[in-house]
């Protein structure tokens, strides 16, 4: 009867999709994308912006929040239908995001959706926990070309019990867009 129970439990979007590399992850990196309901985290963040004028247009098209040192940093996470909310609050300016599975076969791939533009993002190792890379990029349902796509390296990896987070996200022509980096635990 317990067995039936569990394989009826819903499964979090990342464990689905990485799934038995997701179990090699450190605990701090699979409690963060472990939502089964809500997660609420909090820490502190830096945010480092591009400061080209081409940056700073897509970082207000985007909603990315201003730069800043320390900021208080909340992540909320809602896990419903398969999908995950993501609610990013730096020092009182949010940025709303949906990632659902992906329709590749292979590669873990996750969809990160920003309104009516989505990035599919490539789940990977690294060392001590988790990158992510931009492997393609749609907007308005159009696949976009990938002189187009933005240039993501983020790595999550644990650190004293610590969620750490170091997202660097560059325009494909090499200018910052932005850089957001700190650490996370459970609120």
């Amino acid at each position: 009867m317990n067995a039936i129970v569990q394989l009826a439990r819903p499964q979090p979007l990342f464990r689905r999709t990485m799934e038995r590399l997701f179990h090699l992850l450190p605990e701090a990196v699979r409690e963060q994308h472990g939502a089964i309901d809500v997660l609420l985290t909090t820490g502190r963040a830096d945010i480092d912006r591009g400061r080209a004028w081409s940056a700073r247009l897509i970082g207000w098209i985007f909603g990315f929040p201003p730069a800043g040192r320390d900021l208080p940093t909340t992540v909320t996470v809602i896990a419903e239908r398969g999908r995950e909310i993501w609610h990013r609050d730096f020092g009182g300016n949010g940025i709303f995001t949906v990632l659902e599975p992906a329709r590749r076969q292979g590669t873990p791939v996750i969809v990160e959706r920003f309104g009516l533009v989505t990035f599919d993002l490539a789940l990977g190792e690294a060392e001590d926990g988790l990158s992510m890379t931009v492997v393609g990029m749609h907007a308005f349902g159009l696949a976009m070309p990938r002189w187009l796509w933005p240039v993501l390296k983020a790595v999550e990896r644990a650190e004293a019990r610590r969620f750490v987070f170091d997202i660097d996200i560059r325009l494909a022509w090499g200018r910052r867009l932005i850089h957001y980096r700190g650490w996370l635990a459970p609120a």
